[in-house]
């Protein structure tokens, strides 16, 4: 049902009430800022572990620990494992290496993606837009220890437009913070997205994902969107993960299906 200003819509969701609308300011856009970039911080900490915990590291550190301690029971004849302390320094390794490269992928990844510092003021700048979910329940206004007089002022979801032409956007910032999975909010937020890009006039939407995340996977597709392309990533030398293009068709939607899904 639509909200009294024609802003968005509020529905029910396993009994509790939804409420999805556009962040039209940029304070509004910024307070979200966090939930529309779990997918990216998400996926930094991932590439981070994989590499950190791949065989070649792991070995190198294991290798570089037995030669400091054959070399320290050489050089100094010791006569307790106790004093073989220092040789297990080499075992830092793969957790120093994961936090360097969490800073070096978040630092680049900074100057890569456009909305990073300026978070806001780049999804209320037209012709972009961001929307977001919002909860009214009690439970999950507890589960927070929120403390305000506003219904609808829990944010659990997240979803952008990003405009490339005349006839194509993208679907980014969908995040949905984890206390709140499994309630439906990503399909529904993404829906509301699709719904309204198609209403503004747009007849295809692409998104990227990456194949760490399978559950985002399994919503896309449900919604009707088609692997277009697969791109391996690599960091030194390691496959990491895979990027995926999807796209639909929003022209040949049944606009009518599409918003039943917000029923």
């Amino acid at each position: 049902a639509s909200l009294p200003d024609g802003t968005g819509s509020a529905i029910s969701r396993k009994g509790r009430q939804v409420q999805l609308r556009p962040l039209l300011t940029e304070p509004e856009a910024e307070a979200c800022r966090d939930i529309g970039l779990l997918p990216f911080t998400w996926t930094i900490d991932r590439v981070a572990h994989r590499i950190s915990s791949s065989p070649p590291v792991l070995a190198v550190a294991g290798l570089a620990a037995a030669v400091t301690a054959w070399l320290m029971i050489r050089r100094y004849q010791l006569s307790s494992w106790r004093q073989l302390w220092p040789a297990a320094c080499p075992l830092l390794l793969p957790p120093a290496l994961r936090g360097l490269l969490w800073l070096d992928c978040s630092r680049k990844h900074t100057w890569v993606l456009p909305d990073y510092r300026q978070f806001g003021r780049y999804w209320t700048a037209p012709p972009n837009r961001i929307y977001g979910a919002f909860f009214n329940s009690a439970a999950a206004l507890a589960s927070r220890s929120a403390n305000t007089e506003d219904n609808f002022n829990l944010l659990v979801g997240t979803a952008a437009c990003l405009h490339l032409d005349d006839s194509a956007c993208e679907l980014q910032r969908v995040g949905v913070p984890a206390e709140f999975r499994g309630e439906g909010i990503g399909e529904i937020i993404c829906r509301h997205a699709m719904l309204q890009s198609r209403r503004l006039g747009y007849s295809r939407m692409q998104l990227h994902v990456s194949s760490d995340q399978p559950r985002a996977i399994r919503i896309y597709e449900s919604l009707g969107f088609k692997l277009k392309e697969r791109k391996p990533i690599r960091e030194l030398g390691l496959l990491i993960t895979e990027q995926r293009l999807y796209e639909i068709d929003l022209a040949c939607l049944d606009p009518v299906k599409l918003a039943g899904g917000l029923d």
